[in-house]
């Protein structure tokens, strides 16, 4: 009776195991995303996308940690920017996000940010 209940342990640990660890390839990875404008003429954006082969962000690839954190940084134009950072992982599903916002240069301040 021991030996079956142990079993029966032992294969619902490795399912429950199985599928925390896979359970990205159903529902999407994940992306979490912030973004540093405290430096008037030097913004920050850093996020973590764990499953992910590959991330770009506008277009150019960025390297990234072990555990998928990666950082860019850039310089805002004046008036309107678009950052949009895109994840895909080795079954080509993507999670894309998008920020914009309009930088006023002669404030050196953000007008609006906005995430999709």
């Amino acid at each position: 009776m021991f030996k079956k209940i142990s079993i029966i342990i032992l294969i619902v640990s490795f399912a429950s195991y199985g599928v925390s660890k896979g359970i990205h390839i159903f529902t999407g990875q994940k992306l979490d995303i912030s973004m540093d404008t405290t430096k008037p003429l030097l913004y920050s954006l850093s996020g973590t996308l764990p499953h992910a082969e590959e991330i770009t962000v506008n277009g150019t690839t960025m390297p990234k940690t072990q555990d998928g954190t990666f950082t860019y940084t850039f310089s805002p134009l004046s008036g309107l920017n678009i950052v949009t950072v895109n994840g895909k992982d080795t079954f080509g599903n993507t999670k894309t996000k998008t920020f914009s916002f309009i930088y006023n240069s002669k404030e050196a301040v953000h007008v609006a940010l906005q995430s999709k």
